[in-house]
């Protein structure tokens, strides 16, 4: 939870600290939440394919022990 309301403060932060017209600090704001939102696509994505690779680690391992115990499923 922290993470995700110190990424909101940033934002905040930036688009009232960006100088010029009220079109400058939407563009900044858009530009942050949209680097936000590849970001967590992009960990999103790396969390599912670590699952993936422990699930068939854990799935070969199983396989493994069955075969060496003499059970077949």
């Amino acid at each position: 939870y922290l993470l995700n309301s110190s990424w909101w403060l940033i934002v905040g932060i930036a688009t009232f600290a960006t100088p010029g017209k009220i079109e400058n600090k939407i563009k900044t704001m858009l530009a942050l939440t949209g680097a936000g939102v590849v970001v967590g696509v992009i960990i999103k994505n790396i969390k599912t394919d670590e699952a993936n690779q422990l699930a068939e680690k854990n799935l070969a391992k199983e396989k493994l022990y069955q075969e060496k115990n003499g059970k077949t499923t």
